[in-house]
C-alpha cells in the first residue's frame, strides 16, 4: 500500500495543507502570541519577479498590525526540526519585504516538529509555535 502513495508528493502537499491552515486561523496564532486584542489584517505575501538580481518570493504569513508591527511568519512542515538553515532564506524575505511604514518586525517560526536545539540558542526568531500550541484545546478560547 505504501507504494501507491509518492511520498514526497504527499509531505508536500501537508506543507501547503499546513500554511492554509494559520492563514485560514490567524486568530489562533494572534491569541498564542498575545496580540490577539489588537487590530490587524493578515494574509499571505507574494513578490513575483523575474528579476535575477531581486528574485520573487512569499512570506507565508503576514500579520499588519495597528500597534505598528508587522508579524512575519515563516511556516515549515518538515519531517524532522527545523535547522538554522531556515534563518539564511528567512533573512533575504525579510530583507526584500517593503517596509515604507517603518513598523517593527516580529519574527516568527511555524513548524510542525519544532526547531533544532541549535536554532533555538540563536534566538533569532522572536517566538517558536509548534504544531501542538496551535492544536491545544485552550489556544481556540
Amino acid at each position: 500500500m505504501q507504494h501507491a502513495i509518492n511520498t514526497k508528493s504527499y509531505v508536500k502537499w501537508l506543507g501547503f495543507a499546513f500554511e492554509r491552515w494559520c492563514r485560514r486561523y490567524h486568530y489562533v496564532i494572534a491569541k498564542l502570541l498575545g496580540f490577539s486584542a489588537v487590530r490587524y489584517s493578515s494574509g499571505v505575501y507574494c513578490s513575483r519577479s523575474t528579476n535575477k538580481e531581486n528574485p520573487g518570493f512569499q512570506i507565508d504569513l503576514v500579520f499588519s498590525r495597528d500597534d505598528n508591527v508587522y508579524t512575519i511568519c515563516e511556516i515549515k512542515y518538515l519531517q524532522h526540526q527545523v535547522t538554522t538553515k531556515v534563518i539564511e532564506e528567512f533573512e533575504k524575505k525579510l530583507m526584500l519585504f517593503p517596509n515604507k511604514k517603518n513598523k517593527t518586525i516580529h519574527k516568527i517560526l511555524i513548524c510542525n516538529e519544532g526547531a533544532a536545539p541549535a536554532l533555538i540558542d540563536r534566538g533569532y526568531f522572536d517566538n517558536i509555535v509548534t504544531a501542538e500550541q496551535l492544536f491545544m484545546p485552550n489556544s481556540w478560547n
